[in-house]
């Protein structure tokens, strides 16, 4: 399996990978053999096209993210995302259709346009919090990871992605 995925890693991480084939190999991977780094480097590097970017940090969330984090490891795992502005962070007030994550009162759901400047069609990544938090002061939280979030007891619950 290691070595299967090892294979694949790299092909994934080939910038002119097509979309199609992109696809391909991250239907083929296995158990997750990966640093969740692997897929933040792809994301926050700009010389990849927005889809293959979109795609990775979806697949950081479904490869990666099995339980409760504090926002400010969150924050440090992402490494200062660029991609996440409050031009491109909602919190999520009504529901007009599925959403990927619970949503529960008390709690806070967020709605993240992937590079939406650069291209359509992109998926949305949603994160579900522990408590209320508005969209702004969740910006300022991921982008500053030196912020004390912990003090406000913030936990990011959920993450998953929809097309």
């Amino acid at each position: 399996m290691r070595h299967v995925n090892r294979d694949v890693l790299k092909r994934i991480s080939d910038r002119t990978i097509s979309e199609m084939d992109l696809r391909s190999e991250i239907n083929k991977l296995e158990g997750v053999t990966e640093p969740p780094a692997f897929w933040i480097t792809l994301v926050n590097d700009r010389t990849y096209p927005a889809i293959h970017r979109a795609m990775s940090i979806c697949q950081f969330f479904k490869r990666h993210f099995t339980r409760p984090m504090d926002i400010v490891d969150l924050a440090r795992l992402l490494d200062d995302p660029e991609w996440i502005t409050s031009s491109t962070v909602d919190v999520v007030a009504h529901l007009k259709g599925e959403v990927p994550v619970q949503w529960n009162l008390g709690e806070t759901v967020l709605a993240i346009r992937l590079f939406s400047r650069e291209t359509e069609d992109l998926p949305v990544l949603y994160l579900r919090l522990s408590r209320p938090l508005d969209a702004e002061t969740f910006v300022q939280m991921v982008r500053d990871s030196r912020r004390q979030a912990k003090e406000a007891g913030i936990s990011v619950l959920e993450g998953a992605c929809s097309w």
